[in-house]
């Protein structure tokens, strides 16, 4: 009842008490309907692919973007569209939220309590750590990180072995550097949208923190 509330009442009802003109008003409400559609669908996907599924980084990203990015991208488009009408600036704009919305997601997925962690575990929660561990693994170390995956749900030490897989050193390595590479992007579409303005450093300082919070990902160098 408060994510129908929060999510999907309340801001129409904000839209609708600001003064602006009457095509920004119609374009963030259209702009609030898609996004709600983006992200039942991220979520629909997310939780009703079979666990034999196949775990992919293509997957996975996704349901990323559709879960937790088409809200930032939301706010993106929202507050560029007092700025411009140009659809290819708004599309910008939208990459550049549900990138840091993945981000965002990403700092949460590496920061859990032990307790979530093993809940995520249980319950064959797809994240971008299992399928990059999956990406990476031997054919034969692959087929036992499945054979965990499917046991994880009522298995204690399926669950222990499991985390203990995604956590080895050099599982984290190259995640990290995945991480990188899509906060890279994600600050070279903010530099091509504000090459200058009072909000760009502020901006980049977020995405930074946001790939920091990531295990083992690469501290950024530069905007």
């Amino acid at each position: 009842m408060a994510a129908v509330a929060c999510g999907s009442t309340l801001p129409h009802w904000v839209v609708g008490r600001q003064s602006t003109a009457p095509d920004i008003r119609l374009a963030w409400e259209q702009e609030l309907v898609r996004t709600a559609l983006d992200t039942l669908e991220g979520q629909l996907a997310d939780i009703a692919e079979p666990m034999d599924s196949a775990v992919t980084w293509r997957s996975v990203m996704v349901c990323y973007r559709g879960k937790s990015g088409a809200a930032y991208g939301r706010d993106a488009v929202l507050a560029a569209r007092l700025a411009t009408d140009r659809p290819e600036a708004l599309r910008s704009w939208r990459t550049f939220g549900e990138l840091f919305g993945v981000l965002r997601q990403l700092a949460n997925d590496g920061v859990p309590s032990p307790a979530q962690e093993f809940e995520d575990l249980a319950n064959g929660t797809r994240t971008l750590l299992l399928a990059h561990a999956l990406d990476v693994a031997a054919p034969a170390h692959r087929e036992h990180l499945l054979e965990l995956r499917a046991r994880a749900g009522t298995d204690p030490g399926a669950r222990g072995e499991l985390r203990a897989a995604l956590r080895d050193p050099s599982v984290l390595d190259g995640y990290g550097r995945r991480v990188e590479s899509l906060r890279q992007h994600c600050c070279a579409v903010l530099d091509r949208l504000a090459p200058h303005g009072p909000y760009r450093e502020l901006l980049h300082g977020l995405v930074h923190t946001s790939a920091r919070a990531v295990p083992n990902g690469v501290s950024p160098c530069g905007s």
